[in-house]
């Protein structure tokens, strides 16, 4: 684990795997250790999917910090509890599932199945407000990105690229393979808490019809 200064109260900890899920299972467990055992000059602990931005509000910290690093980051405690969430998605709006089945060789229904039928859990929030990073997605699916984005993508969207899968909280650009769409609002920001996804959350999708997604958007 490496730590460095990032601004004049702030610090990463980065961590180094050439598997990403091997990564994001050690930023957890050094997550999960600071928030069982935080340190009371801790303003906020922001994970990614190999590093954890921790922003503090006195210079205490960075002994505590290289007292902690020494040790392995290891305080032991429990992992936090996360939640789990089902998302409905309509693969009849997968708009890029054609080019998804060139790409892997799999038919449209397999390509369904195996997506479906895999566990997830949310990696990382990033790139927009609200949107999640979720892993590992099955081998057999994982392909570039497009080489061209779409200028367009329909708020909703589920999508996939290399390991990742992703959901659009709002129309955008976005260069992933859109495999289909929830009608789940990602992000509202009438909400006192206006996002939908949480760090940990474990993810599973469920298959819908077009007549369920428009009744689920009601």
């Amino acid at each position: 684990m490496q730590i460095r200064n990032c601004g004049e109260q702030a610090v990463i900890l980065s961590v180094s795997y050439d598997k990403t899920i091997d990564a994001v299972a050690e930023v957890r467990r050094i997550y999960d250790s600071i928030r069982n055992h935080p340190h009371p000059a801790i303003e906020s602990v922001r994970p990614g999917l190999d590093c954890i931005l921790i922003e503090y509000s006195s210079e205490d910290i960075q002994e505590w910090l290289a007292q902690w690093s020494s040790e392995g980051g290891d305080q032991g405690g429990r992992t936090q509890k996360t939640r789990k969430l089902e998302v409905p998605v309509c693969y009849d709006f997968g708009q890029d599932l054609p080019g998804i089945s060139a790409a892997t060789g799999l038919e449209r229904e397999e390509i369904i199945r195996i997506h479906s039928s895999s566990n997830y859990q949310v990696w990382m929030i990033g790139f927009m407000p609200g949107f999640p990073y979720l892993g590992e997605l099955p081998r057999a699916l994982q392909i570039r990105r497009k080489n061209t984005p779409g200028i367009a993508v329909p708020a909703g969207s589920v999508a996939i690229a290399e390991e990742y899968v992703g959901i659009y909280p709002f129309q955008s650009p976005g260069g992933w393979h859109v495999i289909g769409r929830t009608p789940l609002q990602i992000l509202d920001y009438t909400m006192p808490v206006p996002w939908t996804f949480d760090y940990g959350m474990e993810v599973k999708f469920v298959p819908i019809t077009p007549t369920e997604f428009e009744r689920m958007k009601l």
